[in-house]
């Protein structure tokens, strides 16, 4: 019998196990692999990096992390910023100086170039942001992935400020998972040979304009 999943946020003794699981969960994700190169050298130890340094920049942040945990060991996580969160740029959470440190100019410019061309196809409404959503590798499709979801749905739902949520994907396979959980494409970004789709999935509480 499978142990019981019990969703919490992430204890901060997990923030070595983290950028591990995310480094494993997302090795052939075609966002990842466009924005670090993964026909390059050293692919995997640029992916490694930005794992670490991402999971760093997010915590030192103050931004959520929502973990899922299977007998104490970690399984999932999910990485959100709520509506109107301000993203600092200095100190701890400078996250921009600490990739072309770690990953290099090359795949610092594409990451750049895909969020602006993501922030470009997102809605003009607030929502809350799923930044980077992982499971396990040998958890997956234990449902994991949608408990987390979930939980992101409810946290928007409760927020004032949040009109949906919103993230995106460029695996194909994935659209149907989302779409059971409330979410439509509302664009996409497509950059040499990625084509990312972006999703939004509306409060169930009207927000007043």
């Amino acid at each position: 019998m499978a142990a019981p999943i019990l969703l919490r946020p992430l204890d901060t003794a997990d923030d070595v196990a983290a950028p591990r699981l995310l480094h494993a969960a997302f090795s052939d994700d075609p966002n990842m692999r466009w924005v670090f190169g993964a026909g390059e050298p050293g692919y995997a130890e640029r992916l490694a990096a930005y794992c670490e340094v991402g999971h760093r920049w997010h915590s030192a942040a103050g931004f959520p992390i929502q973990a899922a945990y299977a007998d104490q060991a970690l399984v999932g996580v999910a990485y959100v910023m709520d509506a109107g969160a301000d993203v600092p740029e200095d100190g701890d959470a400078a996250l921009i100086p600490r990739l072309r440190n770690c990953c290099g100019d090359a795949s610092t410019d594409r990451f750049l170039a895909y969020n602006d061309a993501a922030d470009a196809a997102g809605p003009e409404e607030p929502g809350l942001c799923v930044a980077l959503l992982a499971v396990a590798p040998g958890h997956q499709g234990e449902g994991i992935g949608g408990r987390l979801i979930e939980w992101a749905n409810a946290r928007a739902d409760a927020d004032p400020g949040a009109h949906g949520v919103l993230l995106d994907t460029g695996n194909p396979r994935n659209l149907p998972f989302y779409a059971r959980h409330g979410f439509s494409p509302i664009g996409s970004v497509t950059l040499d040979d990625l084509v990312e789709t972006i999703l939004w999935r509306p409060c169930l509480t009207k927000r007043p304009t």
